[in-house]
């Protein structure tokens, strides 16, 4: 009975295991999320797309703040954000995973940093109000499993 009372105490004192936060940020990343937070989705893109320079680019670059700026519509003010993984792909490319902590609701959140010299750039942005949408199963449970 007290081997029983001592492992029950254990799970409880150390719980089950949970995610664990991995890295820094690269420094574009947390500008553009600190923006974010004190300014607005406007500012938020200015450093993520400051290396976009096509034509192409310039629709993105639209398309991100429309979309930042409904999802602070939708989900109130950025209040601070979690990192869940960051997975390191080379020396000069990492994907960035992020729980974008909002007043009313999580949004989550993939970067695509790259490093093709002294600083990083992003290259890809992805936000999503479902996890599963952003996030693979080998870093997140799907939240609504097919």
């Amino acid at each position: 009975m007290s081997r029983h009372i001592g492992l029950i105490c254990a799970l409880m004192l150390y719980g089950p295991p949970a995610l664990q936060a991995q890295g820094k940020l690269p420094p574009v990343v947390e500008e553009g999320l600190r923006f974010l937070r004190d300014q607005g989705a406007e500012a938020a893109v200015v450093p993520w797309t400051r290396t976009w320079s096509t034509s192409a680019d310039s629709g993105k670059r639209v398309q991100l703040q429309v979309g930042i700026g409904n999802l602070v519509a939708y989900a109130g003010r950025l209040n601070s954000w979690d990192i869940v993984k960051i997975i390191e792909v080379t020396p000069h490319l990492e994907r960035i995973y992020l729980v974008l902590v909002f007043e009313r609701q999580p949004i989550y959140a993939m970067f695509v940093a790259y490093k093709p010299g002294n600083e990083w750039i992003v290259t890809g942005v992805n936000f999503h109000t479902e996890s599963d949408k952003v996030f693979p199963p080998s870093i997140l449970d799907p939240e609504k499993p097919s």
